[in-house]
């Protein structure tokens, strides 16, 4: 399940095709929160009013995905096979959007920016972008590595567009992820961040989507 946010002019111009962010919610929500909660709608509809970021599309898919084995560890469970086999084809199949990797980028806050970064770093053939909110950075854990980005920092550069990494200011872990951050930069890595006063709350992760999408797709069209 998901919801789909199209921008106001979506559908005027037939021939047209949307770049899309696919945004993962956090544990025990659903894909409603980034409507209900993260009110992405109403700050995508206000951005793109202002000329702030790019008309795209914004999928909020479910993150829960479980194996067929029983097993009750959710993450990352079939999620990112989902996704990419089912959620991806589904909306590419009905709605004007690109097909191309950097036509299509994804984040995720808490719980869902492990999925966003496993799935990133696993299918580079697919995203060209992707965004961590209140998410250790780089992450590493179940069947991918984020290490070869610490070893070698100019491979971000060279596998993404786009690396953002956001928190809240007063989440314990963002100081230390902040360091680490600023250690990679200064070793040739393009890392965008934002920070806002905040916890690990609704508050903070708007502000996250709002300012990953005004750096979004800024490449121009597909080839």
């Amino acid at each position: 399940a998901c919801y789909v946010y199209t921008p106001p002019g979506y559908g005027k111009d037939g021939n047209r095709k949307y770049p899309v962010l696919y945004v993962q919610h956090g544990v025990g929500e659903n894909e409603t929160g980034w409507v209900w909660q993260g009110k992405m709608h109403h700050i995508m509809d206000n951005l793109i009013a202002e000329g702030g970021c790019e008309e795209m599309l914004v999928v909020a898919n479910t993150g829960y995905a479980f194996t067929e084995d029983g097993k009750d560890d959710y993450l990352p469970g079939e999620f990112d096979r989902v996704l990419i086999e089912d959620c991806i084809p589904f909306i590419e199949s009905k709605y004007s959007v690109r097909s191309d990797r950097k036509g299509r980028a994804i984040a995720g806050l808490s719980m869902g920016s492990v999925q966003a970064a496993r799935t990133a770093v696993l299918h580079k053939d697919v995203f060209a972008s992707f965004g961590v909110f209140s998410g250790a950075f780089p992450i590493t854990g179940y069947d991918y590595n984020g290490d070869e980005y610490v070893e070698r920092p100019e491979k971000l550069n060279e596998d993404f567009d786009l690396v953002f990494a956001a928190a809240g200011e007063q989440e314990p872990f963002w100081p230390a992820t902040l360091e680490l951050i600023n250690d990679l930069r200064s070793r040739g890595a393009r890392i965008v961040t934002y920070s806002c006063p905040g916890y690990h709350e609704w508050t903070v992760w708007r502000g996250c989507l709002r300012a990953m999408a005004k750096e979004l797709f800024r490449g121009g069209k597909e080839a």
